[in-house]
């Protein structure tokens, strides 16, 4: 009910399909460990269509789900594509989805099950933004990788 857009499977396919030691250097660069170290940073990678930059993000993304994992420390990561249809609650969900996976429901978020659940609805964009906000601020800190920024932005 929350989501139709399950990121957890794209990262899951792409990053199964990187060779060994790919993005190393990436990982390894000071300019990503600073990134990594510091709190509302951006850290923005252009490049060109085909050069890798999705298999990067979820090279990132793992790193950083397996690096920090116990921290207290959310990772979201939303792999967009001009082929789909990304509305902005479905995004919003989507994030929400993958910071609460391993935490309990809050009662908010039960509520909210409770009222769409038997018709069958989603939740409004405002509901998803109260929840992402409530998600996120259960961590201490969270990082959010979001691929393919430019073909979401054609899409609008």
């Amino acid at each position: 009910w929350y989501s139709p857009l399950n990121f957890f499977l794209r990262q899951a396919h792409v990053f199964n399909g990187h060779q060994a030691r790919t993005g190393a250097w990436f990982l390894e660069h000071e300019i990503f460990q600073e990134w990594k170290s510091m709190s509302g940073k951006i850290l923005w990678c252009p490049g060109m269509p085909g050069a890798g930059k999705t298999v990067l993000s979820s090279i990132v993304v793992h790193h950083l789900r397996t690096d920090l994992q116990g921290n207290n420390i959310g990772v979201a990561a939303i792999y967009l594509n001009h082929k789909e249809e990304h509305s902005p609650s479905k995004l919003l969900a989507g994030l929400w989805r993958q910071l609460i996976l391993g935490k309990s429901m809050s009662n908010f978020i039960q509520r909210l099950y409770n009222i769409h659940r038997e018709p069958g609805t989603r939740p409004s964009i405002d509901e998803d933004l109260h929840v992402l906000r409530s998600v996120v601020s259960e961590y201490s800190k969270v990082f959010l990788v979001v691929d393919a920024l430019d073909e979401y932005l054609e899409e609008q």
